[in-house]
């Protein structure tokens, strides 16, 4: 508690750093989670691959396979359920479709590529000539994965670290409410370290109770945090008197 208080009242900053090292493990968890979900996504993207290949593209228009109607389907998770299930739907019998008749998926016909979601119906047309054989694609979508995988790591930093950055704002504001009723001199960049000493602990805590299936409403965190920031400023000299 002493070297908690001793940073609270000479170090220097507003403990951004703590912020952000915070933040980085909980984004490398989150990460570690979002990796481990999807570890098998090359081998389902794979299977779905083999489902819908070759395709040949002439002129915006698919020539193979030719007049083929056919269903395929990418598992989103591992032991997906029937809505967890992405449907590819190939028809090469017609040039375009009436979007407001179809479900949801994506639908290929021989000249549009038509994407349903419960909110809006898109619909891109194909151009120029390509062709997709059919072949092992596990290794470029193994490689495309750990490239998601970093870019999630550095998303969930830069969106945790704004979270937890604006919590402890609000906490700041919250504490110079405090400190003026408990008349204790505080200043901003006190107050935000305040915070970080408070807010940062609590949301371990509550990470680590929800890991053996305890959780707490925000309202119960948030009366939490203020009480831990007022055991904090009573601490803090009085305004009338030296630190």
């Amino acid at each position: 508690m002493t070297k908690i208080l001793d940073y609270i009242k000479n170090a220097n900053g507003i403990g951004a750093k703590y912020i952000l090292i915070f933040s980085a493990v909980a984004a490398l968890l989150l990460t570690f989670t979002f990796r481990t979900f999807q570890n098998n996504l090359p081998e389902r993207l794979q299977n779905t691959a083999d489902q819908l290949l070759p395709i040949k593209v002439e002129n915006g228009t698919i020539v193979t396979p030719e007049n083929t109607f056919k269903i395929a389907t990418l598992d989103l998770f591992d032991n997906a359920k029937s809505n967890e299930k992405l449907r590819i739907y190939l028809n090469t019998t017609v040039d375009s479709l009436d979007t407001r008749k179809l479900s949801q998926g994506i639908y290929i016909t021989r000249k549009a590529i038509y994407t349903i979601s419960p909110n809006q119906a898109k619909t891109n047309y194909l151009e120029s000539s390509f062709e997709i054989p059919a072949a092992d694609y596990r290794p470029f979508f193994e490689k495309a994965l750990n490239y998601t995988t970093i870019v999630v790591f550095i998303l969930m930093v830069a969106i945790l670290f704004l979270t937890y950055f604006l919590f402890c704002v609000f906490y700041s504001w919250c504490a110079s409410i405090i400190a003026k009723f408990l008349k204790r001199k505080t200043d901003f960049d006190m107050r935000m370290r305040i915070s970080v000493v408070t807010v940062l602990p609590l949301k371990l805590l509550s990470y680590l109770l929800n890991l053996v299936g305890l959780s707490f409403g925000g309202f119960t965190i948030f009366i939490a945090t203020l009480f831990c920031l007022s055991l904090f400023i009573m601490k803090l000299p009085e305004e009338n008197k030296e630190a």
